[in-house]
């Protein structure tokens, strides 16, 4: 079964990055759980780029993002997709040994 993936609609590629975000911004205030979210960027692509603000178990993080991305679905376009950006490597001793962490 081959399935098409949707793209972004013209409206979404045309807004000015400041539109894109604030669109954004106005969904992830609708809801409280999602107040660890952190907004990267918004890609006219439909990509969004989320980091969370505090570590959380993966079975946690995967059902908020999840339902924001749904949200943003239902709300601005179809095609938007959500992508956690990890967080980095937080020990000092690594780093101060040279130690890369890639993930």
């Amino acid at each position: 079964m081959d399935i098409d993936t949707p793209s972004v609609n013209l409206v979404w590629v045309e807004m000015n990055y400041a539109e894109r975000l604030s669109k954004v911004a106005t969904e992830l205030e609708k809801d409280s759980s999602w107040n660890n979210i952190i907004i990267k960027s918004c890609n006219p692509s439909g990509q969004v780029f989320i980091e969370l603000a505090v570590p959380m178990p993966s079975n946690c993080r995967s059902t908020i993002i999840l339902d924001f991305e749904l949200a943003l679905k239902k709300s601005i376009d179809d095609a938007i997709t959500v992508w956690n950006e990890p967080l980095g490597d937080k020990s000092s001793l690594r780093r101060l040994r040279g130690v890369v962490v890639k993930s």
